[in-house]
């Protein structure tokens, strides 16, 4: 763009969407994403990764989370209790309706998990 107006204000929108801005989302745009690198994946966290904006604008707001499959980003770390809960709905029990623990095979991240019937735990750990 040649409108230096429209560029600058454009900036100042960005720079409004961090966290205490006028405009704050509950994570960065999908712009950051395109630039951005996984910097740590975990089972537990199944579809979601740590990434990092090596061009983020903001000090300190370089990582975030992001789901590949949802394409949502956010600052926070995910609730893993939610995310296995979501994995649940979605899994197809594979063994252990005989003990406390229950496998499920998620055909989503094509991934197995365990939930434990009596403390109503997960786990990404044979068990």
């Amino acid at each position: 763009p040649t409108n230096t107006f429209v560029v600058e204000n454009y900036r100042l929108f960005c720079d409004e969407r961090y966290p205490g801005g006028a405009y704050a989302s509950l994570g960065p745009p999908f712009s950051a994403v395109r630039r951005s690198r996984v910097l740590e994946e975990r089972q537990e966290w199944a579809e979601w990764s740590k990434m990092i904006d090596p061009d983020c604008p903001k000090a300190g707001m370089e990582e975030y989370f992001y789901n590949r499959f949802s394409k949502q980003t956010m600052w926070r770390v995910p609730n893993i209790q939610e995310i296995y809960e979501t994995r649940m709905k979605r899994s197809k029990c594979v063994r252990g309706k005989t003990s406390n623990w229950v496998e499920y095979f998620d055909t989503r991240t094509q991934t197995s998990f365990f939930y434990d019937v009596y403390t109503k735990q997960y786990t990404c750990a044979n068990k």
